[in-house]
C-alpha cells in the first residue's frame, strides 16, 4: 500500500501543472542553463515552471532563469519589480513594446 503511494506521489511532482489562471495558456518548454522550464503566458502575465531536478535551487537561481526563459520566448520583457514565487514557480509580469 504504501509503496503504491510513494509511486504516485512521484508521478505527480514529475508533472507541470500551471496555477488555475493558466490552465488554457499554451505551454512552451525551453532549457536554460541546463534548467527545463514550461512557460505559460496570458496576456501580460506568464507562469514559470521549473520542471526538473536542482538540487540546493535558490528563489534568486529561479528568478535569474525564468526571466531568461520567458523574455526569450515571449519577445517580451519581464517588470524586473514583478517577480513572484520560489525555486519552481515564478510569475511575472511582461512588458511587450
Amino acid at each position: 500500500m504504501m509503496r503504491g503511494f510513494v509511486l504516485v506521489a512521484m508521478l505527480l511532482s514529475a508533472c507541470a501543472s500551471p496555477s488555475p489562471q493558466y490552465l488554457t495558456a499554451p505551454r512552451q518548454t525551453i532549457s536554460v542553463q541546463g534548467w527545463d522550464m514550461d512557460v505559460f503566458r496570458r496576456g501580460d502575465r506568464a507562469q514559470i515552471i521549473r520542471t526538473n531536478t536542482a538540487w540546493g535551487a535558490s528563489k534568486q537561481d529561479m528568478q535569474i532563469r525564468g526571466i531568461i526563459a520567458v523574455e526569450e520566448i515571449t519577445g517580451c520583457r519581464v517588470d524586473r519589480r514583478s517577480p513572484t514565487g520560489d525555486a519552481v514557480i515564478l510569475n511575472v509580469k511582461l512588458i511587450c513594446d
